[in-house]
């Protein structure tokens, strides 16, 4: 609980602040999507994002588990890193945190916040049957 009012307390802070931070890539121009793959070879191709989810694709699997994140309580002496560049919230997770319940164990690296503003209402990078959204986590 402690860390879900911490981001939310993060998440108004910094969608309060006017000012960017320098960034290393945009939407557009020199920088813009067209040429991530330049200087981030995994954006290019089929591991482009932002990526659009279609729902007549997806199936349910009545095998699949709940997932469980384990390990998410933190000592009074461990701290989390908060990033702000510009483009997105990016919180640092534990490498002792882990989702459980997939075939796989998987750690947890970051919680990777996008949103919009009054300029740009619709702030999720990822599109869900042509539809962007105010927010996403990633």
């Amino acid at each position: 609980m402690r860390i879900l009012s911490f981001i939310a307390s993060a998440l108004l802070l910094l969608t309060s602040l006017s000012f960017l931070h320098g960034a290393e890539w945009t939407y557009s121009g020199s920088t813009g999507q067209d040429y991530w793959s330049n200087k981030y070879p995994y954006c290019g191709g089929s591991f482009q994002s932002p990526i659009h989810i279609t729902s007549d694709l997806l199936r349910f699997s009545p095998t699949l588990r709940p997932i469980e994140v384990r390990n998410y309580k933190l000592s009074s002496t461990e701290q989390l890193t908060l990033r702000n560049d510009g483009h997105s919230l990016k919180l640092s997770l534990p490498p002792t945190m882990y989702v459980a319940g997939l075939p796989n164990q998987f750690t947890a690296a970051q919680l990777h916040f996008h949103w919009g503003s009054s300029n740009w209402p619709t702030g999720s990078e990822h599109l869900v049957d042509s539809k962007q959204f105010a927010a996403e986590v990633n």
